[in-house]
């Protein structure tokens, strides 16, 4: 377990600073880091543009919020698909933008900047449809390309669907999203599909990536990806034969009024790169860590600063192989792979899972743990089963005659012919390939 700790404090400055928001000439909002390049349509609301390293990752009318027709059926059991097209929420105009902020006596533009610091800048969005009211914020860092973009909902629809909408600049040819301990390839024919943390659109070079931390449905057509928000229909209410839905001479309330929020991290890049850290960007986004606050007494020793560069990998499932004396390893961020942990004679405390050059796995015991791990890296066969496949072995020091002879468990050693299968199989001295690498007791 670890922790870090963040010092804050207040200081007067002599003015409360002024956000500032960059205009062109035809009032769009435009914000760029240098990573990225974002443009909000000064009369939709909606977002122009996205490139990221100067390739363009939306089609105009990017993040729209459309409401679409709806059945009271909470099920949808006679469908799978929802309506396309229906009403789009519209930039509200500066007297009902203002109203929905509660202010009195003053009057705002309902695309404004209000924050703007050297860590990031706050894009604030007024909008509105029919009866209900929306609150896009968008919150732009000075560095990097993933912008979040939180949405604040005042629902009011009864027998609606609120999406939310975007359409990638090369088209969809990939439509993925997370399943438990995996990826999903969806279908991208208008049928409604289930996701967890994250989906990701592509067109074979660039992918764009929306996380979130509340929904799972969404769909795709046409090269227009829609992400299930809201629903508004009845309660228990069951189709029979050709009766009425509800009854008709009364008022039934609807699911989902009132105000919700969501929040969603969008990036676009390449498809490699998406696919390499979705996984545990999405971790980090939807999984907020644990704070505390509290006061210490100003005195003692100062504690020293540590930062460690590691890259992480997210461990999904840790349990036995049959023969008693491994632990098979699963990884949904490196798919298609698997990894086993031999050890003999003392408990496996824990792993640091991590990478060393030219991408070649490393799982080493943790520093209170004297075992020697023996681990094998394979990839997992058609039908699913484990097969003696690796090509490296990771072997305790001491076991293979390398020059460090410390308890630390890291030692490399290449193989000849692609490595072994079995623990019983290790070959003799004579037969490793070079020179062992030294002890990586740093990472």
């Amino acid at each position: 377990m670890s922790m870090n700790r963040f010092d804050c404090r207040l200081e007067t400055i002599p003015e409360k600073p002024t956000p500032h928001l960059e205009r062109d000439g035809d009032g769009n909002a435009i914000f760029d880091n240098g990573d990225m390049r974002l443009v909000i349509n000064g009369a939709t609301g909606w977002v122009d543009s996205y490139r990221v390293g100067g390739v363009e990752q939306v089609k105009p009318g990017a993040f729209r919020l459309d409401m679409v027709a709806d059945i009271p059926d909470p099920w949808f059991m006679r469908a799978c698909a929802f309506p396309r097209g229906g009403d789009s929420f519209r930039l509200a105009d500066p007297e009902t933008g203002s109203w929905l902020s509660g202010l009195e006596g003053r009057r705002l533009e309902s695309i404004r900047a209000i924050e703007d610091g050297a860590v990031r800048t706050v894009i604030e969005v007024m909008l509105c449809c029919a009866h209900s009211y929306a609150v896009m914020t968008y919150l732009l860092p000075k560095r990097g390309a993933a912008f979040e973009l939180k949405v604040r909902v005042f629902w009011n629809e009864k027998q609606r669907m609120l999406k939310l909408c975007a359409s990638p600049a090369g088209g969809i040819v990939g439509y993925r999203g997370q399943t438990a301990y995996g990826v999903s390839d969806l279908a991208p024919d208008g049928r409604e599909m289930a996701s967890g943390k994250w989906v990701m659109v592509d067109d074979g070079n660039q992918a764009l990536t929306i996380l979130n931390d509340s929904i799972h449905g969404s769909d795709a057509l046409d090269g227009e990806l829609r992400l299930s928000l809201l629903r508004s229909t009845g309660y228990c209410v069951h189709p029979i034969e050709e009766r009425p839905l509800v009854p008709e001479d009364r008022f039934l309330p609807r699911s989902e009024q009132g105000e919700r929020i969501f929040r969603f991290e969008i990036q676009g890049g390449s498809l490699q790169s998406r696919m390499e850290q979705v996984e545990r960007d999405a971790a980090s986004f939807a999984e907020a860590p644990v704070a505390m606050s509290f006061f210490p007494w100003p005195a003692g020793k100062a504690p020293i600063a540590e930062t460690k560069k590691r890259l992480q990998r997210k461990l999904q499932a840790l349990f036995n192989k049959e023969n008693g004396n491994q632990r098979r390893l699963e990884m949904p961020d490196d798919p298609g792979r698997v990894w086993f942990v031999g050890y003999g004679g003392f408990p496996q405390r824990r792993f640091h899972i991590g990478n060393i050059g030219g991408g070649n796995p490393l799982i080493s015991s943790s520093r209170f743990a004297k075992a020697k791990p023996i681990i094998r890296y394979g990839r997992r066969a058609v039908k699913g089963k484990p097969q003696g496949m690796g090509r490296y072995v990771y072997r305790g020091c001491g076991l293979c005659g390398c020059p460090c002879r410390s308890l630390c468990g890291r030692m490399i050693c290449r193989l000849p012919g692609g490595g072994v299968g079995l623990q019983d199989q290790l070959p003799s001295q004579g037969e490793l390939q070079g020179t062992p690498q030294p002890c990586l007791r740093g990472i």
